[in-house]
């Protein structure tokens, strides 16, 4: 995904992969199990609302109207079991500007135009919608069975916050109804954890979700709980001026790798920023790891 609050304006703010040869604008990826990292105020929380906020809009819980800003854009691609689902969105002072969805490169909806497409007489009709909500949001089983891939995604998103050991978010999300896997139910988990209870609740995680439809993503500032997860479920943010970069083993697969070489622990990837200069400059990566645990 993509996602820029604010745009072109003075408090621009947007989220996206890391840049590959000095270009920016790449795509954000997240695969079923992701721990979302980095130091304070890079964006991590930012990250978080963002994906619950799409969610929260494709699903119709909440309007345009009912947001804390109101200027924002979506690119949003999903994947269902081989269907490649790719939607956009761009809203201003709370209202639709364009809105687009296309499945496996074939059009469906262009709210600029006002056009759908009405599987039952197979063409394109008008239609109108309000200002302030989403025409995906709208359930029309039977003339727009293509809008219920990404609404049961939105629907379906479950919300768990932890006060502990943990760290501060974690979401779970299962594209197939994860209502139906009654085996993972963190609803009453909302104490703090400690450590012991920490190892075995992401233990439990990977192993219930990386064979599963289930997608987790967690966001934690705990050294213990990095030290848990093994680097290749790592999504590590990086702040630059109006912008928070995800660098992961999609799009950093050498570094990555690379790191296991070191001899350094998990924390040690993210306090010595090794996911953006691997070892292109090891003086530095030594200073940077010394500094940082002097100050924690």
């Amino acid at each position: 995904m993509k996602f820029s609050r604010f745009p072109k304006e003075k408090h621009e703010w947007s989220l996206e992969g890391k840049p590959i040869d000095g270009v920016h604008g790449q795509w954000a990826t997240f695969e079923n199990i992701n721990l979302v990292v980095g130091k304070n105020a890079t964006g991590k929380s930012k990250t978080v609302d963002t994906i619950r906020q799409l969610s929260d809009l494709l699903s119709g819980a909440v309007k345009l109207s009912n947001l804390r800003y109101d200027n924002g854009i979506y690119q949003a691609k999903f994947d269902d079991n081989g269907t490649a689902i790719d939607y956009y969105l761009s809203f201003h002072n709370g209202k639709t500007l364009e809105e687009t969805l296309h499945i496996n490169g074939v059009e469906k909806l262009n709210r600029a135009k006002g056009k759908m497409y009405y599987e039952e007489v197979e063409k394109f009709l008008s239609f109108q919608m309000e200002d302030d909500k989403l025409a995906v949001s709208r359930v029309d089983s039977k003339q727009q069975p293509f809008f219920e891939r990404i609404h049961n995604w939105g629907k379906n998103l479950n919300h768990y916050r932890f006060g502990g050991q943990l760290g501060k978010d974690t979401l779970l999300r299962d594209a197939n109804l994860i209502k139906h896997d009654k085996e993972i139910d963190l609803k009453d988990s909302g104490e703090g954890l400690d450590f012991d209870r920490s190892k075995k609740l992401i233990d439990l995680l990977i192993e219930k979700v990386k064979n599963s439809p289930v997608q987790v993503i967690m966001t934690t500032n705990d050294r213990f709980v990095m030290n848990n997860i093994p680097l290749k479920y790592w999504s590590v943010i990086d702040r630059v001026p109006k912008k928070s970069l995800l660098y992961n083993y999609r799009n950093s697969k050498e570094t990555f790798d690379s790191f296991e070489y070191t001899g350094l622990s998990n924390f040690d990837f993210l306090s010595s920023q090794f996911y953006v200069q691997g070892f292109d400059n090891q003086v530095e990566i030594c200073s940077e790891i010394k500094r940082f645990n002097y100050q924690n």
